[in-house]
């Protein structure tokens, strides 16, 4: 019995251990489950991954086409600029609701900031800047006068003097218009009602953007047409209300990054169909068979933009450097003219030279007596004072006080604006500074790079106080007489943008300042 047990024990323990081998590992007691944030921690959440999207309103007038018009069967918004914000909010991670208004009252939002932004081919002003911010440059345009086919008496600006025109209201060509010597202009509230009127005699003639009006004589050729040359330059930008600047920086990163993708391109063949566009590609046009001489002047008392080389005696600088690789790419042979800035300003409205370059910002009132290139460097209007001066911080502190500036430099044209200033205008900008040293003014107005290059050699005497005061766009000054030698600049501008000088003229001339 005993034996029979034993044996049938030793069994017993075999097939266990046979059981054991066969059986699959315990599972290790499960650990204290994480909390949340530690989860969180460990691997971020799609949501965390990607913040939520920012919400804003974005006002656009969508009586504009090919820009923005609204589709009749779908009641949405479409065209050349809807698709382009889409684009930068899709970049940026913003969530957009338009909201369709007039131009003009668009404009009395923006100002307000009723809207986050608008986007309705609004030119850049100085005028608007006061009121929003811009953008970065997306689309070049220009006014051009539409006329009914048989008119023959109106072929330029000068023939529209005591004419009816029809405008947009608000419009940079509505403003244009209204400054014609015994014009009757009539501003209506959308464009396509001004042109309406043109079909129906009601007016002479329609002073508008090129793009539109192209395509409004390009459903009635037979009955409109477009005369002449274009009468402005202009840049669009996107409007953004001037308190949101986290929103501008975005709008401008995810504008930059479209233009990258070559999106600019993509929707000028879509909705403008070879209108002229920043980035629109247009064949190459043939190199000049002759090179062209100019004089070209500038004011080489501004570095690091223009400036004498001691050794040499040869202007040297940003501008010099940019003009030489434009000539000779554009094919230009070029005499500088070293002269002061508002001689300069005065002489290029003459016509004495045949174009300027000496960091030059575009405004609106210079376009009236000289033409300008596309923008090339961006800057602004910085308030430099002594070390030891803490009771100027602000625009707001310059208030009866006495400030240099350049004669005739934007610098000058917005401290002469300051209620009670007792400003004191130089031939350059270097003797401005030299009387702020010697404490003969309070404060310097004048461009940030030139102001940052005084004070980097006296920074234990004077400094930089508060926000730039203006954004400003530099372009060359053309002879608004010579169309031809503008398109050979800003032909021979691109390509040396699309070379990568710019950044290179800034490594070497601005050291890191913001082209």
């Amino acid at each position: 019995m005993k034996t029979k047990f034993f044996t049938i024990m030793s069994l017993l323990a075999v097939f266990a251990m046979i059981l054991t081998a066969c059986a699959p590992a315990a599972t290790p007691a499960p650990a204290a489950e994480p909390t949340k944030a530690a989860d969180a921690a460990a691997q971020p959440t799609a949501a965390e991954a990607k913040p939520a999207a920012t919400k804003i309103r974005v006002a656009s007038d969508a009586a504009y086409p090919p820009f923005e018009t609204v589709d009749e069967k779908t009641k949405e918004m479409v065209g050349f600029d809807i698709d382009l914000f889409k684009a930068i909010a899709e970049k940026e991670g913003l969530e957009v609701e338009f909201v369709n208004i007039g131009f003009d009252p668009l404009l009395a939002g923006m100002a307000q900031c009723q809207y986050d932004a608008a986007i309705s081919a609004i030119t850049i002003t100085d005028e608007r800047k006061q009121n929003m911010t811009f953008s970065d440059p997306y689309f070049k345009a220009g006014q051009a006068i539409t006329v009914a086919a048989s008119n023959d008496a109106i072929k330029s600006e000068a023939d529209l003097k005591g004419k009816t025109i029809g405008t947009q209201l608000g419009t940079t060509g509505d403003i244009l218009a209204k400054k014609i010597e015994g014009a009757n202009v009539k501003a209506y509230d959308s464009v396509d009602l001004a042109f309406q009127d043109l079909l129906n005699g009601q007016v002479e003639a329609v002073v508008a953007d090129n793009v539109p009006s192209e395509g409004f004589v390009g459903k009635s050729p037979d009955k409109i047409k477009i005369v002449g040359d274009l009468l402005t330059s202009e840049d669009y930008g996107i409007s953004v209300c001037k308190k949101n600047t986290e929103l501008l920086e975005k709008i401008n990163k995810g504008l930059a990054a479209v233009k990258a993708d070559g999106l600019i391109e993509k929707l000028n063949t879509k909705w403008v169909k070879g209108g002229v566009s920043d980035a629109a590609a247009a064949p190459a046009a043939a190199a000049p068979a002759e090179p062209m001489k100019i004089r070209v002047a500038s004011d080489a008392a501004y570095p690091p933009f223009e400036t004498v080389d001691e050794k040499t005696k040869e202007l040297v600088g940003f501008d010099i450097d940019l003009f030489k690789a434009i000539a000779e790419k554009a094919n230009l042979q070029v005499e500088f003219v070293n002269i002061g800035f508002d001689p300069l300003l005065a002489g290029m409205a003459q016509c004495q030279y045949d174009a300027a370059i000496s960091a030059i910002t575009i405004t609106d009132e210079r376009k009236q007596n000289m033409t300008f290139s596309d923008p090339y460097f961006k800057a602004g209007q910085a308030i430099t004072v002594a070390v030891s001066n803490d009771k100027i911080k602000t625009e707001a502190d310059l208030k009866g006080k006495t400030i240099g500036t350049q004669l005739g430099t934007t610098g000058d044209i917005l401290a002469k604006k300051i209620e009670g200033a007792n400003v004191k205008a130089y031939d350059s900008v270097d003797l401005a500074f030299q009387d702020l040293l010697n404490g003969q003014v309070e404060a310097v107005v004048a461009d940030n790079v030139p102001s940052e290059g005084f004070v980097g050699k006296s920074p234990d005497k004077i400094k930089i106080v508060g926000d730039l005061l203006t954004s400003e766009d530099y372009g060359i000054s053309v002879c608004k007489k010579n169309t031809e030698l503008l398109d050979r600049i800003n032909k021979g501008l691109k390509e040396v943008k699309d070379a990568g000088l710019i950044d290179e003229l800034n490594t070497k001339w601005v050291k890191g300042a913001s082209k």
